[in-house]
C-alpha cells in the first residue's frame, strides 16, 4: 500500500530530525530554567545534571552510532578540565598553589568560554592521535583498549606535578555564575549529534553497527566515519570537563576516572544507547535519581519522620535500577527510539507553507 501524504512527511529524516531536536531543546530548556525556581542548595545539582546530560550526548555520538563500547570516553572530559583549569586560574593564583608550571599556562588567563573551547580542542587533538591505533579495532578488543587510554591518563594527572599538581589537585577554578552556558552547550551538542546521525558519515556508521561484515563488503570507509565520530565526541567531552570544574573549583585526578565513567554509562544505558533521546533522557533520570538517592543517604525529613539510608545506597540502588530497567526495557526507557511526536504538526506547518506558496505562484501567473 503506498504511503498517504501525511505519512510520507513524518517520515522525512529531516522533518522527523528537527521535531527530535524541538522536544529535546524544550526538555533541557526546562530543565535549566529550573536552576532560577529551586532554592539555592538544589542550583549545583541542576547543573552538574546538565553538565553530565552534555557529556553523555558526547558519548552517544561515537558509542550511539558506531556500536562501539567505550570505557575510556572521561579521559578526554578529564584532558578538558585539565586545560580549561589551568587556562581560566588567575596567574596570581598559579603562582602561588603551582609555582613550577610552565611559563605559557603560569601567565595564561583566558575567559572561561574561551578556555572552554581550547580544552575541546585540546581533547580532540588527543583524540585524533589516540584514533589511529584504536579506530581500527572493534568490539571488546576496542572498548578494554579505551579503558587503558583512561588509565593513562589518570596516571599522568596523578604524577605530572609540574603541570597537574598530582594528588593534590588544583584550586582557585572559577566558578560558573549562572546555566546559561551549560545550557547552551547542551543545546549546541545536541543538534550536532542530529546533524552527525542524519549525515552520510553518521548513516553510513550506524549501517556498520548494525552488520560490519556486510557495510565493509559495500566498500564502506567505515574507519573514516568512525574516526570523525570519535572526534566529535572528544571535543564536547572535553568541553564538558572544563565546565565540570567550574561547578567544583577544584580538580583532582579522580574526579574524573572510574565513579564517573559508571556513572555516564549507565546514563547512557538506562536512557537507550542507540538513540540521542535516550542519552538526553537517562542522564536526566539517572541525575535526579541519584541526587534522591545521596539525600536519602544523608538522611531526610518525611512528614515529621527523619528517613536514612546505609552508606553506599546511591552505588548500589543505580545498579538496581539499570538491571530493572534493562530487565523491563532491555533497549532502555526511549526503546532505543527518538522523541518525534512533533514530527506530525512541523510537517503540516511544512506543508502549508509550501501550499501558500504554490498558491502565491498560480496568482501571480
Amino acid at each position: 500500500m503506498a504511503l498517504t501524504t501525511d505519512a510520507r512527511m513524518t517520515r522525512n529524516p529531516r522533518i522527523e530530525s528537527l521535531a527530535t531536536f524541538v522536544a529535546l531543546g524544550a526538555i533541557v530548556s526546562l530543565v535549566a530554567l529550573m536552576w532560577n525556581w529551586v532554592a539555592v542548595p538544589i542550583q549545583p545539582v541542576i547543573a552538574q545534571g546538565l553538565t553530565m546530560l552534555i557529556a553523555t550526548v558526547a558519548l552517544y555520538i561515537f558509542v550511539g552510532n558506531s556500536g562501539i563500547f567505550s570505557f575510556g570516553h572521561i579521559a578526554f572530559m578529564a584532558i578538558g578540565a585539565y586545560v580549561g583549569s589551568l587556562l581560566m586560574i588567575s596567574p596570581a593564583n598559579k603562582k602561588l598553589n603551582q609555582p613550577n608550571l610552565p611559563h605559557f599556562l603560569a601567565v595564561a588567563h583566558l575567559d572561561p568560554f574561551v578556555a572552554c573551547l581550547i580544552a575541546g580542542l585540546a581533547a580532540a587533538v588527543v583524540a585524533l592521535v589516540v584514533s589511529i591505533p584504536l579506530i581500527k579495532l572493534s568490539g571488546l578488543t576496542a572498548s578494554l583498549t579505551s579503558l587503558a587510554i583512561l588509565q593513562i591518563v589518570y596516571v599522568v594527572a596523578a604524577n605530572w606535578a609540574n603541570v597537574t599538581n598530582g594528588e593534590l589537585g588544583i584550586t582557585g577554578i572559577p566558578l560558573l555564575p549562572n546555566v546559561t552556558e551549560l545550557w547552551l552547550v547542551a543545546l549546541a551538542v545536541i543538534a550536532v549529534a542530529l546533524f552527525f546521525q542524519q549525515s552520510r558519515w553518521g548513516r553510513r556508521l550506524r549501517a556498520s553497527r548494525e552488520d560490519e561484515v556486510a557495510a565493509r563488503a559495500l566498500g564502506l570507509s567505515i574507519n573514516t566515519d568512525r574516526r570523525i565520530a570519535f572526534l566529535l565526541s572528544a571535543l564536547f567531552m572535553g568541553i564538558a570537563g572544563a565546565l565540570y570544574v567550574q561547578l567544583l573549583g577544584a580538580l583532582v585526578p579522580e574526579t574524573l576516572y572510574i565513579s564517573a565513567t559508571t556513572m555516564i554509562l549507565i546514563m547512557l544505558i538506562v536512557g537507550g544507547m542507540t538513540s540521542l533521546s535516550g542519552a538526553v533522557v537517562g542522564s536526566i533520570a539517572i541525575s535526579t535519581f541519584s541526587e534522591i538517592l545521596i539525600k536519602i543517604q544523608d538522611g531526610v525529613l518525611v512528614g515529621g519522620v527523619n528517613i536514612k539510608g546505609p552508606v553506599g545506597i546511591q552505588p548500589v540502588g543505580l545498579a538496581v535500577v539499570m538491571l530493572l530497567v534493562l530487565i523491563i526495557f532491555p533497549k532502555g526507557l526511549t526503546r532505543s527510539r527518538e522523541l518525534t511526536l512533533l514530527a506530525r504538526p512541523l510537517g503540516a506547518l511544512v506543508r502549508m507553507k509550501r501550499a501558500g506558496t504554490l498558491g502565491a505562484d498560480t496568482d501571480n501567473h
